[in-house]
């Protein structure tokens, strides 16, 4: 009877632990390695990041998995698919193979008096839906040359 009733009690929590219900969170599934957050730096600025294969597998993005990148905007809702139709829709929106990138100038318009710029990380799979929750982002003092 008590384990009934702890499955009962557990059941919304149980059913939210994969891609059709609550999305899954690893604060380690994607980070960013280099630069450092908060770094000061100059472009073209290499953007490194790690991706944990076995959460993206769980998550039921391993055909077509990618990172998409956000430069000084936020990234689409989890489960959701990014809608950047037009030129001016995608500025800030790199789609990345690999865990690699090369930040070469910043989107029009994202400029600031501080020269802070902001970069996030998500996971996709081949459709553009957001893996999760999993996420990271840098914080970068961009110095002009």
């Amino acid at each position: 009877m008590r384990r009934a009733l702890l499955l009962l009690a557990l059941a919304p929590v149980l059913a939210g632990c994969g891609p059709n219900g609550v999305l899954l969170h690893d604060p380690h599934a994607l980070s960013f390695v280099t630069p450092q957050r908060y770094a000061t730096v100059r472009l073209p600025v290499i953007l490194r990041w790690t991706v944990d294969k076995a959460w993206v597998a769980s998550a039921g993005g391993t055909d077509g998995a990618h990172a998409m990148l956000f430069v000084d905007r936020s990234p689409m809702a989890p489960g959701e698919v990014f809608q950047g139709a037009t030129p001016t829709d995608r500025s800030g929106v790199v789609d990345a193979a690999g865990t690699t990138y090369t930040l070469a100038s910043l989107p029009a318009g994202s400029e600031n008096a501080r020269g802070r710029h902001e970069v996030t990380v998500v996971l996709v799979d081949r459709g553009g839906h957001r893996l999760g929750e999993v996420s990271d982002y840098l914080q970068l003092q961009v110095v002009r040359q």
